[in-house]
């Protein structure tokens, strides 16, 4: 009987956190029941994420600096925790504000080392040249997306790309026998879902769902733990929760992902586009980053690039509404095959038994 693998896992934060979701928590059951003992220790507790949310910039320093120095002298307690650990898996890094003494620390021990970001972070102040040089010093480097690769392999040669996935167990598929259509009591319901700290990229398309809002009956749906008022829209705000997400989801007609073309929205891995593709549902997003490579457009799904697309498109969808069916239907089938948490979790632990064994 081979013996099993201690996976020791420093993550940014618990399932409130997406990145720290998607990217490791929903591996657990595959590596548990694969030969792995994996424990995780998440950087920041939930109230860290709420901190946007507050209003008065002197109270959000003071409670961020309540929270964040806990949790340094947390990490540094931790460290020890991995002479029994056969690899030791990093989300980003261990501490986002010091400038890596806490991997100096960690490389004492000499274990298998894995560091894994989905985000353009070396674009923050001060963290470029951390994770230059951190990178240098680890086993393996996996990153979400074709940029970020591009990034790590500048300091580390050994960098896998597995993109961000969705646990398809969770999303039950929809009865979409039915035809849609677009009425005042039936109204095209367009959805977002995301952090309250990304809810400006859906202010940039304000006003084409205002334009299409004067023209055509639509519910916007923000599925989110803070709303927005959005002029002229019919709104619904919907508290997100991990156990209802997936439910919600299903209840639209439409998911959009805008985002403004930029280096760090390049960094960005898509988990809002493809949740709104495992659920069946037409997904819209901004033709930037890696939403180019998972949508296929007009057929999985549709990319939009200014606000004249974002309204076209979605006048298009209220005058064609068979397209939520058809688009649908091929988006979770592409996600079922290309991006499905049932695809990847084999390859990952492979990855982790690499490393582990080279």
């Amino acid at each position: 009987m081979t013996a099993r693998q201690n996976v020791l896992v420093f993550t940014k934060g618990t399932a409130i956190n997406p990145a720290t979701r998607y990217r490791f928590l929903q591996y657990l059951p595959y590596l548990e029941s694969h030969g792995f003992n994996v424990e995780t220790l998440p950087l920041f507790p939930d109230a860290y994420y709420g901190l946007p949310k507050i209003e008065s910039k002197y109270k959000r320093i003071a409670l961020k600096a309540g929270i964040t120095i806990p949790s340094f002298i947390r990490r540094l307690a931790d460290l020890p925790k991995v002479r029994k650990a056969d690899l030791v898996v990093i989300e980003n890094q261990l501490f986002p504000y010091e400038q890596g003494f806490l991997e100096t620390l960690l490389s004492v021990f000499k274990k298998k080392t894995i560091i894994e970001f989905d985000d353009a972070i070396y674009l923050t102040r001060f963290h470029r040249s951390k994770l230059l040089k951190t990178l240098k010093k680890i086993d393996r480097v996996i990153v979400g997306n074709s940029n970020l690769a591009s990034f790590a392999s500048l300091s580390n040669k050994n960098v896998s790309v597995v993109p961000t996935v969705i646990d398809m167990d969770r999303y039950a598929k929809p009865d979409m026998s039915e035809k849609r259509v677009i009425t005042d009591k039936s109204p095209l319901v367009i959805g977002w879902v995301g952090l309250p700290s990304t809810l400006p990229y859906l202010r940039e398309i304000h006003g084409a769902l205002k334009q299409i809002a004067a023209e055509f009956p639509v519910e916007l749906r923000i599925i989110c733990s803070t709303s927005i008022e959005m002029e002229g829209v019919p709104t619904k705000f919907v508290q997100w929760s991990e156990q209802q997400e997936a439910i919600e989801l299903t209840k639209l007609d439409v998911g959009v992902m805008p985002l403004n073309d930029d280096e760090w929205a390049r960094g960005k891995c898509g988990a809002k586009l493809l949740q709104y593709m495992a659920a069946s549902r037409l997904a819209i997003a901004s033709p930037v980053g890696v939403n180019s490579e998972i949508v296929d457009h007009m057929r999985d799904g549709l990319l939009a690039s200014s606000e004249k697309d974002w309204y076209s498109l979605l006048k298009m969808v209220c005058e064609n509404p068979e397209m939520i069916t058809s688009c649908g239907l091929a988006a979770r089938k592409k996600v079922e095959q290309e991006y499905s948490l049932q695809v990847w979790a084999p390859r990952v632990a492979a990855i982790y038994r690499d490393v582990i064994n080279g």
